[in-house]
């Protein structure tokens, strides 16, 4: 008798998980959303508007002269002579700076908003994103005078009313992509700065003149250890229609086996009221493995996964902006460098363009290898 008391007094005991998967999976989506709040602040949305411009104007100090020079005219000459295909010289073999090439494009500016607000109204940041090829290695400040600092600047005009902007921008992040494969003598970097607390009644969408430039120390004697790279004029377009731009997907770890988890641009706070947002973000990701170092994505062999859908077995290309999240459960700690890609997608617009179709409804693995979708796409490197 006492034998049969304690198996029903332990059972009993036994804590029972009465969950639905849709509370467990909602519980998931809140842990979510404050590990986002505490890697990237208080955030409401993000967007990422596709420029690849290239630069105008390329320029180095010429100490003797106590002047900037232009090397552009150079780098043109050469392109059109056919003298800059091999790209032979660096700062390390260059007898002067005329035989340096340099090249620089703005990939994108990026808006993001937050719900943190001071007295100049809510939070809004915009960040330049440029990716240069250089014969040099650039630094944050002037190697001779370190008080000096390399910094950005960004002018936005309205097509009518004054212009705004923030000339002195610092610091500058760095970071190095890979040797430039179009150019030998040369490495490619990304470069990004961000104007922070800009306030709300600075306007910022189609129509608008954006003016960015980029003053950059780096260690070479020859171009008196500092350049200037500007001339990035655009007029921005693809701000208001969800297809014409990327709007951010959110890259938090968190996940099972502190797995990167990727969420919708809108899991934090739904799109403001006529805002004409993606309903999907499609994701791919894949291991950064090319022999050489490069890391574009068109340059690995690597397999090509989806994210997996929380507390199931599924995989998925897509998932939803303003809800939705998945676990890209191989890019946990020690796993080596990463590349993500992902775009916005919205029925039916950006899917019938090319007459491209949906891939069909997870579980698969290997991932799905149809048409590629039309689109931006937004990269992202991670070195775990």
């Amino acid at each position: 008798m006492m034998v049969a008391v304690f198996i029903l007094l332990m059972k009993g005991c036994k804590k029972v998980d009465n969950k639905t998967i849709a509370e467990k999976t909602e519980l998931a989506r809140q842990d979510v959303i404050k590990a986002i709040k505490e890697q990237s602040g208080d955030v409401s949305r993000s967007v990422i508007i596709p420029i690849n411009k290239e630069a105008e104007e390329i320029k180095y100090r010429d100490v003797n002269a106590n002047s900037m020079v232009n090397l552009k005219s150079s780098n043109a000459a050469a392109s059109a002579s056919g003298i800059l295909a091999p790209c032979w010289y660096n700062c390390t073999n260059a007898t002067s700076a005329g035989q340096l090439r340099i090249f620089s494009t703005l990939t994108s500016v990026q808006r993001t908003y937050y719900v943190q607000t001071n007295s100049s109204g809510y939070k809004n940041d915009i960040i330049v994103n440029l990716e240069v090829s250089l014969p040099f290695t650039p630094l944050n400040a002037d190697p001779g005078n370190p008080a000096n600092l390399s910094n950005g600047s960004i002018l936005i005009t309205p097509p009518f009313g004054p212009s705004y902007g923030n000339n002195n921008i610092t610091p500058i992040a760095i970071s190095y992509i890979s040797a430039d494969p179009a150019c030998a003598a040369n490495n490619l970097y990304k470069i990004s700065y961000t104007w922070s607390w800009v306030t709300d009644n600075i306007d910022f969408t189609n129509g608008y003149q954006v003016d960015v430039d980029l003053d950059l120390y780096n260690d070479c004697s020859l171009v008196g250890n500092f350049v200037t790279i500007g001339g990035f004029t655009s007029t921005l377009a693809g701000m208001m229609a969800a297809c014409d731009r990327t709007d951010n997907v959110w890259t938090p770890g968190g996940g099972p086996g502190n797995c990167i988890i990727a969420a919708g641009n809108y899991i934090t706070i739904p799109p403001p009221s006529g805002w004409d947002y993606p309903s999907l973000h499609q994701l791919e990701y894949r291991a950064i493995n090319n022999a050489n170092g490069y890391l574009a994505w068109e340059a690995q062999n690597s397999t090509i996964y989806y994210g997996q859908v929380h507390n199931t077995g599924a995989y998925t290309a897509t998932f939803s902006s303003t809800g939705g999240f998945v676990e890209l459960i191989n890019m946990i700690p020690s796993s080596g460098n990463w590349i993500v890609r992902f775009r916005n997608i919205k029925d039916p617009t950006c899917i019938l363009i090319g007459s491209q179709t949906v891939p069909p409804a997870g579980p698969y693995f290997p991932p799905y290898n149809g048409p590629n979708w039309p689109g931006n796409w937004a990269y992202r490197i991670f070195n775990l």
